[in-house]
């Protein structure tokens, strides 16, 4: 399913023989990468939900790491918690990032559950 929106939007291109999926236009991910940046990076007040919201889910399931180094990181740790919890952001904002967060444990959570009672039972 993603890959077929990365094709349709033009992201990359499908090579037939392997499954391999090239940049067309860099554009989207440099952007993609580009609000978190921002919003970790400075001291902006007043941060978009989405941007918001993108920083709390790649912080949660720790994706930060990948466009970003530990050493750019650590000095801004509070910031990312602030970000993280929606302090720089509305209450709607907020709301999401808590249930967003919420959904990740669960999808981790429940699996660990249902495999501890299949096996012990």
């Amino acid at each position: 399913m993603m890959a077929e929106l990365v094709l349709a939007e033009r992201i990359a291109v499908e090579d037939n023989k392997r499954k391999l999926y090239p940049e067309v236009d860099p554009r989207p991910e440099k952007a993609l990468i580009e609000r978190p940046r921002d919003a970790i990076f400075t001291e902006k007040r007043n941060v978009d939900a989405r941007t918001a919201i993108l920083v709390a889910l790649a912080e949660s399931v720790d994706l930060l790491r990948i466009p970003f180094s530990k050493k750019e990181l650590r000095p801004r740790k509070q910031r990312i918690r602030q970000l993280a919890e929606g302090a720089l952001s509305g209450d709607a904002t907020k709301a999401a990032i808590e249930a967003a967060q919420t959904a990740i444990a669960m999808a981790v959570i429940i699996p660990a559950i249902t495999t501890t009672v299949i096996t012990t039972s």
